[in-house]
């Protein structure tokens, strides 16, 4: 049995390797089509959840550890905060380099871990672009194009693409 799903796992990388080369551009066209995301959804779904470790948009574009990376180190900035805050309750009252020391590096990891969080969903937005980007390139071997305009000979149409990046 496992020998038999190993031949057959085999079986199927050997053909895969020219898996795009011998389709129509149509046919490349239509599973580009089917298998590309949303950006706009990737960032909705990163809006809609925003519980800690929970990173919705990065999963949909396949990017999860990169979401637990941020995540990760935008609440160490908080925790860091916290610990800097409770430092400043150990300063003695009259002490107001101490406290004024303390409080410099928490008005700081408080707007890191703000940017963060900001810089996140841009990051959302982006990497399901890059993911666009690189599934164009698989398929049709070259750049996905910003604009473009072709006469189809074959079809007699024209041929209209457009793509604005923001990056």
């Amino acid at each position: 049995m496992i020998k038999g799903l190993l031949f057959l796992l085999i079986f199927n990388f050997c053909f895969m390797k020219d898996i795009f080369h011998n389709w129509s551009d149509e046919a490349k066209a239509v599973y580009y089509q089917t298998e590309k995301i949303s950006p706009e959804e990737a960032l909705k779904y990163q809006l809609r959840c925003p519980l800690p470790f929970c990173n919705l948009g990065y999963a949909y574009s396949d990017n999860w550890k990169r979401g637990l990376m941020w995540d990760g180190i935008r609440y160490a900035t908080l925790y860091l905060s916290i610990y800097y805050d409770n430092k400043t309750d150990k300063c003695a009252y009259w002490d107001y380099s101490c406290s004024e020391k303390y409080d410099e590096e928490r008005v700081f990891l408080n707007l890191t871990y703000l940017a963060m969080t900001i810089f996140k969903f841009v990051d959302v937005y982006e990497r399901a672009e890059n993911y666009n980007d690189n599934l164009y390139n698989r398929v049709f071997k070259s750049d996905r194009p910003i604009f473009s305009l072709n006469y189809s000979t074959h079809s007699n149409f024209p041929k209209i693409d457009f793509s604005f990046p923001l990056n």
